[in-house]
């Protein structure tokens, strides 16, 4: 089946399954890698709500600046650095991720063999009648 094209649900129910077995691996590698994201975006978003409370002392205001200016800023400085550590999470997990494709693999064979099993006992069933 390596060769096999999956379908996007087997590939979303695997990389669910990894995250959700592996969740303290995978944040402790998302965190280590996107802490100074997080860090950029409060202070952009500081100094868009700043620079909203210096152009109108609004609530709106201060609050669409302050979106608008840490979103721009922190991902126009780290995005593609934001991207690059999601390719690095995904190599790094590669065994969990062949992990649980194996075993889902497995589940697959075993519900196609259940059902050929009773597929062939309702022929047999059928043919005695």
């Amino acid at each position: 089946m390596n060769d096999y094209k999956h379908p996007g649900k087997y590939i979303t129910d695997v990389a669910y399954l990894t995250r959700k077995n592996n969740k303290k691996l995978y944040l402790k590698c998302f965190w280590s890698l996107n802490w100074p994201l997080a860090v950029l975006l409060v202070l952009s978003y500081a100094l868009g709500t700043y620079i909203g409370y210096i152009y109108s002392f609004c609530s709106n205001a201060m609050f669409t600046f302050a979106l608008a200016i840490s979103i721009f800023i922190s991902f126009s400085v780290f995005g593609p650095k934001y991207l690059a550590n999601k390719q690095a999470i995904a190599e790094y997990m590669a065994p969990y991720y062949k992990m649980e494709e194996d075993k889902l693999k497995m589940q697959f064979q075993n519900i196609l063999d259940e059902l050929t099993k009773a597929s062939e006992e309702t022929k047999i069933d059928s043919n005695e009648s």
